[in-house]
């Protein structure tokens, strides 16, 4: 699966992109899932688990990449919700991409990815409550707060979006991919 946006293009993830993932994501505690970097063998599994999660599927995470530099900005895509066996949309993006549009750009391309292409009827998203800008993404794109929950190793609140049973999913009014 490749996508692109206006802006991005999301590739699968490889293991190749360890050096480029390292740099922005893994080393940075303010971008990683529990606020803590990781060590060069921590982000070498984590890269290669995520890279993983392809396999057997149609949808994984996806390398971000921006169009006009090529420059690596991070991961995101649908992937699976260990939890609960759903289909998440997941977003991290190293601090150069942040306050851009970018997380919002890549969740309209996955979302009319998993809605459109894959038939999904639902799809979640995880945040960590002391990430105000992620719940802005997630209130942008559509996505409403269910509930709280300890999912991936931390306290986290679950969000969910269900497009309308009666039409296809379409993008709200003045939002686009």
């Amino acid at each position: 699966m490749d996508l692109e946006t206006l802006r991005l293009r999301l590739r699968p993830l490889q293991v190749t992109d360890y050096d480029a993932h390292y740099a922005v994501i893994d080393s940075d505690p303010a971008v990683t899932w529990l606020g803590v970097a990781r060590t060069p063998e921590e982000a070498r599994t984590y890269v290669a688990a995520k890279a993983g999660l392809w396999n057997g599927r149609a949808f994984g995470p996806c390398a971000v990449i921006e169009k006009a530099t090529g420059a690596f900005l991070g991961h995101g895509g649908l992937e699976p919700l260990d939890e609960t066996g759903e289909v998440q949309l997941s977003y991290y993006l190293g601090r150069p991409a942040w306050g851009q549009g970018y997380a919002t750009e890549l969740g309209w391309a996955a979302l009319d990815f998993g809605f459109r292409s894959l038939g999904l009827r639902r799809i979640a998203a995880i945040v960590r409550p002391r990430n105000a800008a992620s719940r802005r993404v997630l209130e942008k794109l559509g996505f409403r707060h269910e509930r709280d929950g300890h999912f991936s190793g931390a306290e986290a609140q679950y969000w969910a979006l269900l497009p309308s049973s009666q039409e296809p999913f379409t993008y709200p009014k003045g939002a686009s991919p």
